[in-house]
């Protein structure tokens, strides 16, 4: 991607073990996915560096933070869902720069 798309970003929604487990077990089931596991689980974003030299960035934040930061916006019993989010499951939205 970093050949094909120099200069680009990419971002996408992780979390750890534990939220991909529960993903597997509640969103999946109710939507009838039973095939190969389709999650792969992040405990750190710095592992991604390891990844690739053509990485020129690798940033991550809040799941509820990463693309509009919405905490003093929601009331009380959202921001304690997105503190849950956070600490139990670790959702994140990762950025990739692409050098370019």
């Amino acid at each position: 991607m970093a050949e094909r798309f120099p200069g680009a970003v990419l971002s996408f929604d992780v979390c750890n073990r534990r939220g991909a487990s529960l993903m597997r077990r509640t969103w999946l089931r109710e939507a009838g996915i039973t095939e190969a596991p389709p999650f792969f689980s992040l405990e750190d974003e710095s592992e991604l560096k390891e990844w690739s030299s053509r990485f020129s960035s690798v940033s991550a934040r809040s799941y509820m933070r990463g693309y509009r930061d919405i905490y003093r916006d929601v009331n009380l019993f959202h921001r304690l869902m997105i503190r849950l989010c956070d600490t139990l499951v670790r959702m994140k939205i990762v950025r990739i720069g692409f050098g370019g």
